[in-house]
C-alpha cells in the first residue's frame, strides 16, 4: 500500500473510532497500528490519560499528538539497554516536526489551542453541561478530523523517517 493510502487508512481509523468511542490519544494510536503496526496495545493502554489535554484537563498537550509522539518513540525512541548510549536525536528531530505541523494549523499544541482555533472557546471537560455542548455533532466532527489528521501526519512523518 502506498505512503498516502497507508495515511489515509490511519485517518479513517482514528477519525471513525473517535466517533464512536472518543479518547484521541488512544485513536491515533489505533490508526497507526491499524494502517502500519510498530504500536502495541499496551501502549494504546497507557495512552488513555493522555487523552483531552492530559485528563481532560485541556491545558496539557493534545492528547492527538500526545498519542503520535507514542508511536514515534515506538519507532525510533531509545531501547531501555540503550539509555545511556545517546540522544537518538532522530525521533527528537520527528516530533519537533510534528508538533511544529500542529502549531501551524492550530496557533499552539494543547487541547485548550485546538478549541480555540476550531471552536472559539476552550471547554471544562470535567463540567457536564460544558461536555454535553462539546459532544455535539459540529464539535464531535471537528476533534474527530483533528485526530485523523494528526494520526496521518504521524504516518506520514514514521513513512519519512524511513
Amino acid at each position: 500500500m502506498a505512503g498516502l493510502d497507508l495515511a489515509q487508512k490511519a485517518y479513517d481509523i482514528a477519525h471513525a473510532t473517535y466517533l464512536g468511542s472518543g479518547s484521541c490519544s488512544q485513536c491515533v494510536l489505533l490508526g497507526v497500528q491499524g494502517a502500519i503496526g510498530i504500536v502495541t496495545d499496551e501502549q494504546i493502554k497507557a495512552a488513555h490519560t493522555l487523552s483531552g489535554g492530559c485528563s481532560k484537563m485541556g491545558y496539557g498537550i493534545c492528547g492527538a499528538l500526545s498519542g503520535s509522539l507514542i508511536a514515534l518513540g515506538a519507532n525510533s525512541g531509545r531501547d531501555r539497554d540503550k539509555i545511556e548510549k545517546g540522544k537518538f536525536a532522530e525521533c527528537y528531530i520527528a516530533g519537533r516536526e510534528l508538533i511544529g505541523r500542529f502549531r501551524a494549523e492550530y496557533g499552539g499544541f494543547s487541547c485548550h489551542d485546538f478549541h480555540k482555533k476550531c471552536h472559539g472557546r476552550t471547554f471544562d471537560m470535567w463540567d457536564e453541561a460544558e461536555m454535553a455542548e462539546l459532544k455535539s455533532v459540529e464539535f464531535m466532527n471537528a476533534c474527530a478530523d483533528q485526530t485523523g489528521k494528526v494520526a496521518s501526519w504521524c504516518v506520514q512523518t514514521l513513512l519519512d523517517t524511513k
